[in-house]
């Protein structure tokens, strides 16, 4: 693989590890400069593995541009016509950010993504959006962090539909399943799993392609679509309020509320989590 540059090799190695991703998904791991050099340099990259047959493109559908939505797999797949893209397309971004910040910088030996795992609850199932699996390599120690991404729910009904089921999964045995076909795909998680909401606003299914990660600096890429600054500044306020007002209703260690702007900083102190009266800043993994 050395024969290859260095940003296609990095591409081919968040998709064997993440799953299917766009360019706008390793935005801010792969490359560098300004946005729409970026998106050039990223776009070439990509079409350069289609061209060596180490990749195939995946058309989401033409709801959205294509410049943004084009989804580079490692397998040919059927064109996918998904209306949910702008929320699956954030959960990428999760995934993506947790490769390159916990496991590619080889803070960790092993991590696993799962998108099509369920747990049994006394009335029905649980699916989360995601699960990861982290892995130590000095002492093996296992880190499980179940994902929710909200893009459009209210606090009080993020609580009430996904919340409360979280505090019924903890107290059963937490053994993961295939969303198809129920079959145990593992042991069962420790106790301590953590359960992550990104948190943004409704207005994020609006415009899927005003990425978070743009800067105010950036933005006049976007010039003529929308006023983005200003947008930008109005969403992440909004996302602040939305994840603060969340963690004061949720009273528990196993939780932790991040607005969805600060994905790329998981291993700085800006989860939130109430202690007592208070909604204080947290690191996701201490000691690192």
């Amino acid at each position: 693989m050395g024969k290859y540059p260095t940003i296609p090799l990095h591409i081919l190695n968040t998709i064997e590890a993440v799953g299917p991703v766009s360019i706008n998904n390793v935005y801010n791991f792969v490359s560098s400069g300004d946005y729409k050099n970026r998106i050039i340099t990223l776009k070439k990259s990509a079409d350069s593995l289609v061209n060596k047959n180490l990749a195939s493109p995946v058309i989401i559908d033409e709801l959205y541009p294509k410049r943004f939505t084009t989804t580079y797999a490692t397998k040919p797949t059927e064109r996918n016509s998904n209306r949910q893209y702008p929320h699956d397309s954030a959960v990428k971004d999760i995934a993506v950010a947790f490769y390159w910040i916990f496991y590619a910088k080889r803070k960790f030996f092993d991590i696993e993504f799962n998108y099509n795992v369920k747990f049994k609850l006394k009335d029905g199932y649980y699916s989360p959006d995601l699960l990861i699996t982290l892995q130590k390599e000095e002492d093996g120690e296992t880190y499980n962090f179940i994902i929710e991404m909200e893009c459009s729910r209210k606090p009080g009904e993020i609580y009430r539909e996904k919340i409360i089921k979280n505090l019924e999964l903890l107290k059963t045995k937490m053994i993961p399943l295939q969303r198809v076909g129920g079959n145990p795909l593992g042991e069962p998680l420790d106790k301590r799993t953590k359960f992550l909401y990104f948190i943004t606003t409704q207005k994020y299914n609006r415009y899927t392609f005003a990425r978070p990660h743009v800067t105010q600096r950036e933005a006049e890429y976007f010039k003529g679509n929308y006023d983005y600054v200003r947008f930008s500044e109005e969403r992440k306020k909004s996302e602040d309020k939305a994840a603060q007002d969340l963690a004061r209703l949720t009273n528990h260690p196993n939780f932790l509320f991040l607005p969805f702007h600060q994905f790329t900083q998981l291993d700085k102190p800006v989860f939130l989590q109430k202690n007592g009266s208070l909604v204080v800043r947290r690191h996701l993994i201490n000691n690192l």
